[in-house]
């Protein structure tokens, strides 16, 4: 049985960490994910570089921003609103891990 770290979540998502497996989990909308934590972590950069890259010109409701989720058979299909709530969830979730990772370096995280 799986026990689970949510690292994010919001009205569109969420982010969680299995404790158990150690990977992550990120649900959008209607599709979620499951990454090994090398992958995830991947994504989280592939998704901040979007975020960055795409502007809206004008289209900010169109359906028209591809994301990978490294599938081969499944992608996102986003308009310029979703991506940024994508942005933000996987952001907000790639700062709680880093934080954890930081506290349990210095050793300021008790189990």
């Amino acid at each position: 049985m799986c026990s689970y770290n949510i690292l994010s979540r919001s009205q569109n998502g969420y982010v969680i960490l299995c404790n158990q497996c150690n990977h992550y989990q990120v649900a959008f909308g209607t599709m979620a994910a499951t990454f090994e934590p090398d992958a995830f972590k991947y994504f989280c950069d592939y998704v901040i570089c979007m975020k960055d890259s795409v502007c809206c010109n004008g289209f900010e409701n169109e359906k028209r921003i591809k994301v990978d989720v490294f599938s081969t058979s499944t992608m996102l299909i986003l308009n310029y609103k979703e991506l940024r709530q994508l942005y933000d969830i996987v952001c907000e979730a790639k700062f709680n891990l880093e934080t954890d990772e930081l506290l349990s370096e210095l050793n300021l995280i008790t189990e």
